[in-house]
């Protein structure tokens, strides 16, 4: 098969590829281009002119003007992706064209692009669709990432379009179908699982960088409240009362901002920028995602799917699709969003004891490698893709 795929800012920045759609966009597409001739349009990462890092597809790179999560930003890529793909489609003859993001809005550029073309497109989803009011809730993130168009009235329009849409979790899939009837499938995020228990990740000298040699560690991605660093700062407050721990913060981007916020316990906190993942989680006990919502974010995020790969326990609050990936206290532990008291008491729960903490890593690893791998969700998605080219040669032969 010829698959165009189709999400905006995927490239590595300082050696890394950051978010968590953007990463499973790569993982996906690594695995099917083993198979398959697998082309990519997007846009560069935040911070960078250029896309880089991608070898083992074709890349299309759309220029933009806009900033990254305006609206300028956003018709750009509409329009300049609907034209590129129409020009490629021209001399590669796709046979199934796939958009990726958080929001319904791209799912309007695969539709349109498939109508054009006369090729079968899909949409991945990867939060769900927002009713207004749960809109109307967070106006601080409503016009500047256009929020407004991801609630139900334009996410029918811009899905009107497409053949299937795809939903990383069961309650997107679930708030698609409120909206109207539609051909929905669930496929979670995928994980290299091999990246994530390497016996050459050398933990030794890490521990020693950061001081960790004796220290049990817990660690957190992110720099946004929403995925609840302000929670985790007063539960590490508690923890420190009955454990000797250390924080490592993977703030990304926003180090300076998220320093700001850990005042008070900068004894306690290892902050770093952009890190390779897979060693830092080597050297550690806990990941934490003390999540206060998936909104705007992803339902199942892809720390977590990256920590079960390498086999550590996960405490992550039961929000979003978070529950269909963490069954309680077997590969993971729930928390209640919001609640800093009973973050504490699981983590100090874990560390305290030893074969529960390994016994649900253990179990971690098991579900990632079963359920979540690069191979398992991409055969998935090669099903799907089959599925919906005999649907559409059978209706262009009538």
């Amino acid at each position: 098969m010829k698959i165009c795929l189709i999400a905006p800012r995927v490239g590595k920045v300082k050696g890394a590829f950051i978010g968590g759609s953007v990463n499973n966009v790569v993982n996906l597409s690594k695995e099917l281009a083993k198979k398959h001739e697998v082309h990519l349009v997007t846009s560069s990462p935040i911070g960078t002119s250029e896309v880089e890092g991608i070898d083992w597809c074709q890349v299309h790179q759309i220029y933009l003007k806009g900033n990254a999560g305006g609206l300028r930003y956003g018709f750009e890529f509409l329009i300049k992706a609907i034209y590129t793909i129409k020009k490629l489609h021209e001399i590669e003859n796709f046979d199934v064209i796939n958009s990726h993001s958080g929001t319904p809005k791209l799912g309007l550029i695969s539709g349109l692009a498939g109508e054009i073309c006369k090729v079968p497109s899909i949409h991945t989803l990867y939060t769900s669709i927002t009713p207004p009011s749960e809109i109307d809730k967070k106006q601080h993130a409503m016009f500047s990432n256009y929020r407004l168009f991801s609630g139900p009235f334009f996410s029918k329009l811009q899905l009107s379009k497409l053949d299937c849409i795809i939903a990383i979790s069961n309650n997107v899939a679930k708030s698609v179908s409120r909206v109207f009837n539609k051909k929905i499938e669930v496929i979670p995020p995928c994980i290299d699982t091999s990246r994530f228990n390497s016996p050459n990740l050398n933990t030794f000298n890490l521990k020693n960088k950061f001081e960790l040699e004796d220290k049990m560690t817990i660690t957190f991605l992110g720099e946004r409240e929403a995925k609840g660093l302000g929670i985790l700062i007063e539960a590490i407050k508690e923890v420190r009362k009955k454990v000797d721990v250390r924080v490592i913060i993977v703030a990304g981007l926003e180090k300076e901002k998220v320093r700001e916020k850990i005042k008070g316990t900068e004894d306690l906190v290892v902050l770093l920028d952009i890190v390779d993942m897979p060693s830092i989680l080597a050297i550690s006990d806990i990941f934490v995602a003390p999540f206060l919502s998936t909104f705007d974010i992803a339902d199942i995020p892809l720390s977590i799917l990256e920590a079960m790969a390498a086999g550590k326990p996960v405490i992550a609050s039961n929000v979003g699709g978070i529950p269909e990936i963490i069954e309680h206290q077997k590969n993971g532990i729930l928390v209640e969003p919001g609640d800093p008291g009973a973050l504490a008491d699981a983590i100090v729960s874990l560390l305290e004891n030893k074969d529960e903490k390994e016994r649900i890593g253990r179990n971690a690893r098991i579900h990632a490698e079963q359920y979540l791998s690069t191979k398992r969700v991409a055969e998935e998605y090669e099903r799907v893709y089959e599925e919906i080219l005999k649907v559409h040669n059978r209706t262009k032969r009538r």
